[in-house]
């Protein structure tokens, strides 16, 4: 102890000078994007009314595609209010050709980035027989959206029950249609 400081004094500079490096450190994790969750009792689950996806080919080993979902934690499951118009847009990275799509898709939707086929962008009805070669789809019980190879699909959609839904790809696209968060996943309305 230094002379003429007492304890407690001490005690006052340490804690001092530690909620400076904490704060220091706080605002450097913020600063880099991070995000800091303090759960004070209640759900930690965010609602989103935006949900950006991408699909990955090969993302954990060859014939392994798979929706990421950035905002979904780790598990592929997404969170949204019901009654809100869900902005979905799903950037489809990988460049193969799995099936013919030949169907409704149930809801409009638009496809963005000229891959070579087609004139980006094109909207579809709800209504209207696409007819496309896919790599993907991104399939509800509510609608099936065929997921053009090296594209970008936007489309809106309303869920007016609350509830969990799944999504997940029909496209033959490999084994990652059949592991867990990989071509599948979750939307849970609340």
């Amino acid at each position: 102890m230094f002379r003429g400081e007492s304890k407690k004094s001490i005690a006052v500079d340490i804690s001092a000078v530690v909620g400076v490096v904490m704060l220091g450190l706080i605002l450097g994790l913020l600063a880099t994007g991070a995000t800091i969750n303090l759960n004070l009792g209640g759900s930690t689950n965010k609602l989103f009314t935006s949900v950006d996806m991408t699909i990955l080919p090969d993302y954990h080993g060859n014939t392994r595609d798979a929706f990421v979902a950035p905002d979904s934690q780790t598990d592929n499951t997404v969170y949204v209010p019901v009654n809100t118009p869900i902005n979905f847009t799903i950037d489809n990275l990988d460049t193969s050709l799995n099936m013919n799509y030949n169907t409704s898709a149930g809801i409009p939707f638009t496809i963005y980035k000229d891959n070579g086929t087609y004139t980006a962008p094109v909207t579809y009805t709800g209504s209207q027989t696409v007819s496309l070669m896919v790599g993907h789809t991104f399939s509800t019980q509510f609608f099936n959206i065929p997921l053009v190879p090296d594209s970008t699909t936007a489309f809106t959609f309303t869920f007016t029950h609350t509830g969990t839904y799944e999504f997940h790809c029909i496209a033959p696209c490999g084994i990652g249609m059949t592991l867990p968060m990989y071509m599948n996943g979750q939307i849970v309305v609340k």
